[in-house]
This record gives C-alpha cells, sequence and structure tokens, in this order.
C-alpha cells in the first residue's frame, strides 16, 4: 500500500477539515516509505496493509492508533506507548515487547506465534480467545484484562499479575505460575491441571468448575475465593490458606492439605475422599454430607466443624480437637477413628 502525504492533506481540505492531526504525517510517511519509525509520534493515526519485516517502532507513541490488515512479522515495539491501540487481523509473529505500555489494547484475530513480552503493561487488554501458545512472557501486568477462552498452554507466567482479569474458559494446561498474582480474577471453567501455582494468590478470585486436577497449589493464598463445582483431586494443598473459601461440591479426592487453613470455609456437597488434612486448622469448616471416607483429620483443629451427613467411614482423627464439631446423621462414625483408639 503507498501513502500519500499530499493526497492526504487535499482530501481534508476539500472536505473542509482542518488537517490537525493528532500524529506526525511525516512520520507516518516515513513508517511507510522505509518500515523504521523509532521514536515517532503516530498517536491515533490509522494504519493499513502494511506489510514489513523487523519493523522498529521502538519509543514510538502509537497511543490509540489503529492498524489493520498488516503484516509486521518481527517488529520491535520495545518501550512504546501503545495505550488503547488496535490491532485487528495483524501478524505480530517474532514480534519484540520489551516494556511496552498496552494498557487497554484490542487484539482482533491476531497471529502472535514466537512474539515476545516480557516486563509489559496490559492492563484491561482484549486478548479475547488469544493463542499465545508460542509466545514468550515475562512479569507481565495484565491487571483487569480480558483473557476469555485465551491458549496459554506452556507458559510461563511465574510472577505475572492477573488481578481482576477474566480468564474464564482459559487453558493453561502445561503452563507455570509460580507467585503469580490471580487477586480478584475470573476462572471460570479454566484448565490448569497439573500446573505449578506454588505461592499463587487467589484471594477473593472466582474459580468456580475449573480443572485444577493434580495442580501444584502449595503454600497459596485463596482466602475467600470461589471454588464451587471444581476439580481439585490428587492435587498439592500443603501449607495454603483457604480461610472463608467457598468450595461446595469441589472434588478434592486425594489431595494433600497438610499444614493447610481452612478455618470458616464451605465444602459442603464435596468429597475429601483420603485427602490428608494433617496438622491443619479446619475451625468452623462445613463438611456437612461430604464424603470424608478414609480422610486424615490427624492433629487437625476441627473446633465447631460440621460433619453433620458426611461419610467418615475409616477416617482417621486422632490428636484432632473436636471441641464443639457437629456429627448429626454422619455415617460411619462408628469405624472412624478417634482419639485413644487403636
Amino acid at each position: 500500500m503507498r501513502f500519500s502525504l499530499s493526497l492526504l492533506v487535499s482530501s481534508l481540505a476539500i472536505a473542509g477539515v482542518s488537517p490537525a492531526l493528532a500524529f506526525d504525517p511525516q512520520h507516518l510517511q516515513q513508517l511507510y516509505a522505509t518500515g523504521q519509525c523509532p521514536d515517532c509520534d503516530l498517536q491515533e493515526a490509522e494504519i493499513r496493509g502494511l506489510n514489513a519485516q523487523n519493523v522498529d517502532l521502538t519509543g514510538a507513541n502509537l497511543t490509540d492508533a489503529i492498524i489493520v490488515d498488516s503484516s509486521l512479522v518481527g517488529a520491535d515495539f520495545s518501550r512504546a506507548a501503545l495505550v488503547g491501540i488496535t490491532f485487528q487481523d495483524v501478524d505480530l509473529g517474532r514480534s519484540q515487547f520489551f516494556q511496552t505500555r498496552l494498557r487497554d489494547a484490542v487484539f482482533v484475530g491476531v497471529n502472535f506465534a514466537g512474539a515476545s513480552f516480557r516486563e509489559s503493561w496490559l492492563r484491561g487488554a482484549n486478548l479475547v480467545e488469544a493463542d499465545w501458545s508460542q509466545v514468550t512472557i515475562k512479569q507481565l501486568v495484565l491487571r483487569e484484562a480480558d483473557l476469555m477462552g485465551a491458549n496459554l498452554t506452556g507458559l510461563d507466567l511465574s510472577g505475572s499479575q492477573f488481578n481482576e482479569a477474566d480468564l474464564s474458559r482459559a487453558n493453561l494446561v502445561g503452563a507455570s505460575a509460580i507467585r503469580a498474582n490471580f487477586q480478584g480474577a475470573i476462572l471460570d471453567g479454566v484448565g490448569a491441571a497439573n500446573v505449578n501455582f506454588t505461592g499463587a494468590s487467589f484471594q477473593d478470585a472466582q474459580i468456580q468448575r475449573a480443572d485444577f486436577y493434580g495442580a501444584n497449589l502449595s503454600a497459596v493464598n485463596s482466602d475467600r475465593a470461589d471454588w464451587q463445582g471444581s476439580i481439585l483431586s490428587v492435587s498439592n494443598l500443603r501449607g495454603s490458606s483457604f480461610r472463608g473459601a467457598i468450595a461446595r461440591g469441589v472434588n478434592l479426592q486425594g489431595a494433600i492439605a497438610t499444614a493447610s487453613d481452612w478455618t470458616g470455609a464451605d465444602l459442603s456437597g464435596g468429597s475429601v475422599y483420603r485427602v490428608n488434612f494433617g496438622a491443619s486448622v479446619l475451625r468452623s469448616l462445613d463438611l456437612e454430607g461430604v464424603d470424608a471416607r478414609q480422610a486424615n483429620f490427624g492433629g487437625a483443629q476441627l473446633a465447631d466443624a460440621d460433619f453433620s451427613f458426611a461419610n467418615v467411614t475409616r477416617a482417621y482423627f486422632f490428636g484432632a480437637n473436636l471441641e464443639g464439631a457437629t456429627f448429626e446423621g454422619t455415617v460411619g462414625r462408628e469405624l472412624a477413628r478417634f482419639m485413644g483408639e487403636r
């Protein structure tokens, strides 16, 4: 596509419109002519049909710009301002985004294969159904971003910030999210089997009907999170905090939850079959109607816990504090092992 600055100015004059542009027209002409425009002022520019490899846009101002039907393979947007930019039907393969400001950016129909996002800010960005499976990322800020249905498989999300982001139905299988922050985020229907979330934060997050089978959730903070209907079976929950969490109907079968804190949480209607809660704090925990067969509550603090109508067949309570605990209608209590039994 050829760009004519004189044609643009003439057209505006004929229409009786003052050619007062937010961007520098000469910079836009330079971009089309050379494919190189570092530190250029392209604010609010509309870029269409630009096909150039290894474009240099380092430090450029592309705030509120629109890039459509273009191929920018290998482009370098490092330290550029792309706040509010729209990429539509653009090939960004192998592009570089280092310390790039992408707040409220919109990505529609974009190819990210081989792209790199490092130490960049994407707060509020629209990445619905984006395929990032072949992207390299490091310590991103994705607060309030829309990542519904995004493909994040195999990525290293460690240390990234997803506070209040929407990751509904996103696929994280094979990813690593050590110390990532999902506080207040929406993760309904997320696929996160076997993902390493060690030290991550899920405080106040909504995580309904998600799959965390075999995930490493050790030392996570999940206070007040909503895990209703999710799968956490065979997961590692050692030393984690689920204080006040809503986990009704959750499947925790075979999980290791030693030294964890579930004070005031609601696990009613779910399954803790063969879960190891040894030495955990489970005060006022609602376990009404749960399948607690062969669960280990040895040494746990269970004061005021509710086991009403739960099945505790062959559960282990040796050394547990059961002061004020409720066992109304409990099944299999006679087959459970309590303090002092051998």
